[in-house]
């Protein structure tokens, strides 16, 4: 019988009243009852006393476990006033759209600080420092910004809701206002003929820079670059192969057929305020890489690099100069036009052009031809020579100087034809002046011949004696003899 049991059976015999029997049944339901409570409470006893005994060890364990609460009690105070500052600081996050653009795009860079259970921070709110290694940074309008130098650097307030928004930009990029960088995004943006990719597209999607895809996209941006409101453009080219004079120069042989991408590192450091005096530390940093593919260098490449629609029509314009009286100085004219109206890569693709028809034109056999030729193209050379690292101007300086020279060579050369000419004729009158000399001596030796002649007819005169015919037939045959001999040495 269970103890369940038992309490059932008892609570079956009662209620009874004065007088009543009890049956056998129920009298020995009532012992077997009183039993069962017996060895329940039995049973009872024994677990008590068993809990008790277990009372007892716990209570010990109990009390050297409230020692050690005591102390840990202590050691958590402790650790609370040294946790407390740490619960200051911020969780700092950066995010961007995607990880990898082509130069002349912008990457938007979002930066969010929280507390460190992820709640916005009450105001007054915190302020971010962003440090890009490589790369120029702006800040989204509609944030409370301090710029840095050189646009390195920026420090941004963030909003209610944590956030501070910049703009990462290609490195070249100082001093560019935001209208002419979306102007560039916006020639970056356009679509390639008969593709469906974007020119700033194809320029990540091509696997190298000789890429089909990539020279589709080059010659959309080389078209863009002559138009002559393609300001910014012109600048954002010739501003990145100005401050990279090595651009034209493979320094590296062997990665002329790969990409250069410039992986950007952004540092974020979150702090409570913007004052430089206070002496509030960075509470919160984060970092972040983007890539920024570098198709400038490529492009330029190709860009001046001579083609036959760029030389074919030099060789048509520079025959004619030829005919000039002054052949240098037309086409220092012809050139100085095309030269001001174009940027500095410009510049260099017109010298590669000219200087390619210039080698292929025959001015002719004509000596001075040959040599106004040689001079053209020797300032032609020393105009792409001062234009190697992008120092060039609207004026070639270099060209006109080599050109003036070649000028006052030729100058010079006229003046030295004009004197030996001169010299010739000198040359010619003193022959004639000798021949005339040489003339008069025979004339004196013949006078003299012809004095001593006449000397000697005179003495034979003197010497006839009118008496003597001897005398007289003798002298006037030597007489005779002398006159024969003048007429001789005369010609009569």
């Amino acid at each position: 019988m269970s103890l369940a049991t038992a309490i059932t059976d008892i609570a079956a015999l009662a209620p009874k009243s004065a007088g009543h029997l009890i049956r056998p049944q129920d009298w020995n339901t009532l012992i077997a009852a009183l039993g069962e409570f017996g060895i329940t409470l039995t049973a009872h006893d024994a677990d008590v006393t068993d809990l008790k005994t277990r009372v007892t060890a716990l209570e010990g364990s109990l009390a050297a476990v409230s020692a050690q609460v005591t102390a840990l009690d202590s050691r958590l105070d402790a650790l609370e006033t040294q946790v407390t500052p740490l619960l200051g600081q911020y969780l700092v996050t950066m995010s961007c759209e995607r990880a990898n653009y082509a130069m002349g795009e912008q990457c938007e860079l979002i930066a969010r600080v929280t507390n460190l259970t992820g709640q916005p921070l009450a105001a007054p709110f915190p302020w971010v420092d962003f440090v890009a290694a490589w790369g120029r940074l702006r800040a989204q309008a509609g944030f409370v910004t301090r710029a840095g130098a050189s646009d390195n650097s920026l420090s941004v307030q963030v909003n209610a809701q944590g956030i501070a928004r910049v703009l990462l930009r290609t490195e070249h990029t100082e001093g560019f206002n935001e209208d002419e960088e979306l102007q560039v995004g916006a020639m970056l943006g356009m679509q390639v003929p008969g593709q469906n990719f974007s020119v700033g597209q194809a320029f990540m999607v091509a696997a190298t820079p000789d890429d089909t895809r990539a020279r589709a996209a080059y010659e959309i941006v080389s078209q863009q670059y002559q138009r002559d409101d393609a300001v910014a453009l012109r600048a954002f080219a010739d501003t990145y192969h100005a401050r990279k004079p090595d651009w034209a120069v493979e320094l590296r042989p062997g990665l002329g057929g790969r990409w250069q991408d410039h992986r950007a590192t952004v540092l974020a450091f979150a702090k409570p305020d913007a004052d430089p005096t206070s002496a509030d530390g960075a509470r919160g940093s984060a970092s972040i890489q983007v890539n920024f593919r570098d198709w400038l260098g490529p492009w330029g490449l190709d860009f001046v690099t001579p083609r036959p629609d760029r030389v074919g029509p030099w060789i048509e314009r520079i025959p004619p100069l030829f005919e000039q009286a002054d052949p240098l100085r037309g086409f220092e004219d012809l050139f100085q036009r095309e030269y001001g109206r174009t940027g500095l890569l410009g510049k260099k693709q017109l010298l590669a052009g000219v200087e390619e028809a210039m080698e292929r034109i025959n001015p002719g056999t004509d000596p001075l031809r040959q040599g106004y030729k040689m001079q053209l193209l020797a300032g032609i050379q020393a105009q792409g020579a001062a234009e190697l690292y992008g120092a060039g101007s609207n004026v070639p300086k270099a060209m006109g100087a080599q050109l003036k020279q070649g000028q006052q060579t030729g100058r010079v050369a006229q003046q030295v034809t004009g004197v030996a000419a001169q010299v010739t004729q000198t040359r010619g009158l003193v022959e004639s002046v000798n021949v005339l000399e040489g003339r008069m001596q025979a004339a004196e030796r013949v006078g003299q011949n012809i004095q001593s002649g006449l000397t000697r007819i005179d003495d034979n005169v003197r010497a006839i004696n009118p008496l003597s015919e001897d005398s007289l037939r003798g002298n006037m045959e030597r007489i005779g003899a002398e006159i024969a001999s003048i007429r001789a040495r005369v010609g009569g």
